[in-house]
């Protein structure tokens, strides 16, 4: 039986969706080949477009007390408490990077509005496969490892071209997971073994970064689908136990460190030693903390950069009454996937999205830096939501 919702602006989401897509696109060939005028022009479209809907969003949904735009607009205010409160100087540019952070939740909102998701799965599968062959392609030339920061050029595991080898390897973490998720439908990919050979030749250029994270989550990810699939109708409790554990896992992993920081020493993986010094990282967020600075956090001093644990960057610069109703709105959208979920695909995006969440422990990027990573993550979400048509009457409403 079909589903049907009426929309206002629509149309307006749509045309964002579209546009977020194919700034994706120009993003991963401007970026290597250092085109800054699509580079520049991409990140803006990537950080302006889901912010004026998520915001045109939240003003249609907050009249009629839904939980997620109250918890959107509860982040979007202690976000600009903590602005205020911690910024002495250069205040514009903290302002761009605290929009370019609220990219992410103000995406997720609004996409949720979308209708016909058949046919946006469609063009988002068709637009990662259009990016793996972009990916394969630089493989092939002399900017496989080669990688431009703003420090200089740097020299060594595969970069494609890309600032260094754990942000390429994000990339193509998640084009593989978006190739993936193709193959539970027929309808949708109808050229499977391009698209398996694809995912293989992506796997291979992922061990070649280096980067021991990600090398670990594509794994992950699939076990915890094997996991879900298997609890799917029954042990709900275990499920949100299990669920809970995996979107605590950065704070736990940060209570972690400081209990077997000397053990990490002694312990390797892939080669090198478990320890990466994020103790003493914490340890700059740690001791700078009052009563101000847990809860409005140090936007002054932390400015959102990364502190190696998606978390805790959060909790540093906007303090935890910005991390609760984050944290909060994240949780419930991302589960809400999995309540809903009537498909195969559906379930393997619900874990790729808690890959993502995990990959939080070591990284702050994906759910902190916004532009290229919160309309990725943003396409991800699309991939598990359920398709509702739109009324005839209903558009524009």
């Amino acid at each position: 039986m079909k589903k049907y919702k009426v929309v206002k602006n629509e149309q307006l989401y749509q045309v964002c969706f579209y546009m977020c897509i194919i700034a994706n696109i120009v993003y991963f060939i401007a970026v290597p080949f250092q085109i800054s005028g699509l580079n520049s022009l991409s990140a803006r479209i990537l950080i302006v477009c889901p912010t004026f809907c998520g915001i045109l969003y939240l003003i249609n949904k907050i009249k009629y007390s839904n939980i997620l735009s109250t918890l959107g607009l509860m982040v979007i205010i202690a976000s600009i408490i903590s602005l205020v409160l911690g910024v002495k100087s250069d205040f514009f540019s903290q302002i761009v990077q605290l929009i370019t952070f609220l990219t992410l939740p103000l995406s997720l909102m609004f996409y949720r509005s979308l209708v016909d998701i058949t046919k946006l799965k469609n063009i988002i599968y068709k637009g990662y496969i259009l990016i793996a062959f972009i990916y394969v392609f630089l493989s092939f030339t002399s900017l496989s490892h080669i990688g431009y920061t703003q420090w200089g050029v740097y020299y060594g595991p595969l970069t494609l071209g890309y600032s260094n080898p754990n942000e390429t390897a994000m990339y193509l973490l998640i084009c593989v997971t978006i190739l993936i998720s193709s193959l539970f439908n027929n309808k949708i990919n109808k050229f499977k073994l391009i698209t398996i050979l694809l995912i293989l030749y992506l796997c291979f250029l992922i061990i070649q970064t280096e980067s021991r994270a990600i090398i670990a989550l594509l794994p992950i990810s699939i076990l915890l689908y094997l996991i879900f699939k298997k609890l799917r109708y029954n042990n709900n409790l275990v499920v949100k136990l299990l669920f809970e554990v995996i979107m605590l896992s950065p704070i736990i992993y940060f209570l972690i460190v400081f209990v077997t920081s000397s053990l990490a020493i002694e312990i390797s993986f892939l080669g090198d030693s478990l320890s990466t010094g994020r103790e003493f990282i914490y340890y700059s967020y740690l001791d700078q903390l009052n009563f101000t600075t847990f809860f409005f956090g140090n936007f002054q001093q932390f400015k959102f950069q990364n502190l190696h644990n998606s978390y805790i960057t959060i909790l540093a610069t906007l303090g935890l009454l910005g991390f609760l109703p984050y944290y909060i709105l994240i949780k419930k959208i991302f589960f809400q996937i999995y309540l809903k979920a009537n498909e195969k695909s559906q379930i393997y995006i619900f874990c790729v999205l808690l890959v993502i969440i995990i990959h939080g422990t070591v990284e702050a990027a994906l759910l902190v830096s916004g532009v290229i990573y919160a309309s990725s993550i943003s396409m991800i979400y699309i991939l598990g939501m359920q398709d509702i048509k739109l009324k005839n009457d209903g558009i524009n409403k």
